[in-house]
This record gives C-alpha cells, structure tokens and sequence, in this order.
C-alpha cells in the first residue's frame, strides 16, 4: 500500500483548496520524473468520481488504519 507523509488510501481528508469539502482518497500517484508532488485522487462527498488534488492540498482527518 503506498504512502505519502501521512496518507494513504482510504483516508478521510479535507480538501482544503476546495471550500474544505471532504473526501476519501481513492489512489496515489507518484511524482513526475525529479519531482516531490504527489496526485492524489479523492472521492469528494456528494460526486461520482474521483477528483485530483495535490498532496499539499490535502488535510487528514481521520486515517484508515
């Protein structure tokens, strides 16, 4: 399962760039070749589909361990 800082699939968080709406991270996606920011997918309350935020956009708030 893959990591990044404190997040990981199936956490809770807070989108804190989109009006802090919250969401479950549904996948991690490593940095572009030579960079240090992760695409994180999150399935954001009241929509279909995931949608893609910066790992530095995101707060945890309740971890799935």
């Amino acid at each position: 399962l893959f990591e990044v800082g404190k997040m990981k699939v199936g956490d809770l968080v807070k989108c804190i760039t989109a009006d802090e709406r919250i969401g479950i991270i549904t996948e991690i996606s490593l940095p572009q070749k030579g960079g240090h920011i992760y695409t994180v997918l999150v399935l954001v309350v009241g929509y279909n589909k995931p949608f893609p935020f910066q790992n530095y956009q995101l707060e945890v708030i309740n971890e799935s361990r």
